[in-house]
């Protein structure tokens, strides 16, 4: 029986073509993705690495990668032992599949259920109703920044290396309100391991791991699932503090929570009115710089936010 032999004009086989076309493909899109996220293979430290993404795998993963040769050699040596050697059972009986973590295994979603809804935006729209509308700048003395705020409603844009979005996106906004305002106070979060807000994280789920430099690329979910990882929102919280200047505006007093306490410059000696201070959450936290801002003379105070949270515990300590 004779073959017939496909082959295109300069003698290759049209499989071979596609083989060809697919690898060229794939090493165009490994070295694209290298130059966007840096040589994983440069890493000097310890972490578990996707290359293509360059996600920091949990340590979850990293026992899998480190004892599953061990696992599977002692489920082999049992299967001999028990099927082959003592004859315990037929050689037929289905084998249970390792359960085990791996690259692919999506992060838990709220247990599958949704979470339940709250009715705390109906009282932003009721104060829009007796609040007269301003549509100019106001006349300000102090601004306080909801910083988990500020980096949710900033959009990167073409700004995809994290120095970039810092310089163009955050530090704009910053020097916006330095340049109208005597004072300025930006409150993070701060993820304690042992708290009622870390069992509300753990049913959120945690996002992907990812390193956050001034080379990394800002991840395209950054709402989604990178900020719901709590050592990717203290490291970018942290990298976005490190940019907030420091000198430009000599007049001006700034202040940047750091953990549960304050840096200030200039500094001062007595911060005990704004720290130590064990409140998680910047919504929670907005109130004692308002009125540390209230107390050392500065008597018009904008609170930057778009929580209602923060909307209604300062509406509820106004008068205190």
């Amino acid at each position: 029986m004779a073959v017939k032999n496909k082959t295109l004009k300069h003698g290759v086989s049209g499989d071979v073509k596609k083989v060809l076309i697919s690898g060229t493909r794939g090493s165009d899109s490994l070295v694209t993705t290298l130059e966007d996220l840096g040589n994983p293979f440069m890493e000097m430290s310890g972490d578990l690495l996707i290359i293509h993404t360059n996600d920091v795998m949990p340590q979850e993963v990293v026992s899998t990668v480190r004892n599953i040769q061990k696992l599977s050699q002692e489920q082999y040596d049992t299967f001999v032992a028990e099927r082959l050697l003592s004859c315990n059972g037929p050689v037929t009986n289905t084998l249970l599949k390792n359960k085990l973590p791996r690259f692919s295994t999506p992060h838990p979603k709220s247990y599958g259920k949704l979470r339940p809804p709250s009715a705390k935006g109906d009282l932003v729209a009721c104060l829009e109703k007796v609040v007269p509308n301003v549509y100019e700048a106001p006349d300000i003395d102090a601004v306080i920044l909801n910083g988990p705020a500020m980096v949710n409603y900033l959009k990167p844009g073409e700004a995809k290396p994290f120095s970039d979005c810092a310089c163009l996106k955050f530090l704009p906004l910053i020097n916006y309100y330095l340049r109208t305002a005597y004072r300025l106070d930006l409150v993070w979060d701060t993820d304690e391991d042992v708290s009622l807000e870390s069992s509300a994280r753990a049913r959120r789920g945690s996002g992907t791991r990812r390193r956050v430099t001034a080379d990394a690329k800002v991840p395209s979910n950054r709402n989604i699932d990178f900020l719901r990882h709590s050592d990717n929102k203290l490291e970018l919280f942290n990298f976005l503090t490190t940019k907030v200047p420091k000198g430009t505006y000599p007049s001006k007093e700034i202040c940047v929570t750091h953990g549960q306490n304050v840096m200030s410059v200039p500094k001062r000696n007595d911060i005990s009115n704004v720290a130590p201070c064990s409140q998680e959450e910047a919504d929670t936290r907005i109130s004692l710089p308002a009125k540390d801002s209230a107390d050392r003379g500065y008597r018009k105070v904008l609170i930057k936010t778009v929580d209602s949270d923060a909307v209604a515990l300062c509406i509820a300590n106004i008068k205190r």
